[in-house]
């Protein structure tokens, strides 16, 4: 088995106020705030999928 047969990868641009997110399962783009609630909320999102899934982040602006 291949890491793609079962794996979601989820791409994060991190920011000092923002992560902009994309998500190739659903095709779909969104914002969040950097809060430590609202990356919560998007942690459980990712959770309740109930598949392998592999956030890559890419930092901006000196947060790598």
């Amino acid at each position: 088995m291949r890491i793609n047969d079962y794996t979601c990868f989820v791409g994060v641009d991190v920011s000092k106020e923002k992560l902009d997110v994309y998500r190739p399962d659903t095709k779909a783009f969104s914002q969040l705030n950097s809060s430590e609630e609202d990356t919560q909320a998007f942690y459980k999102t990712l959770k309740r999928k109930r598949q392998r899934t592999i956030v890559v982040m890419e930092a901006t602006g000196g947060y790598e």
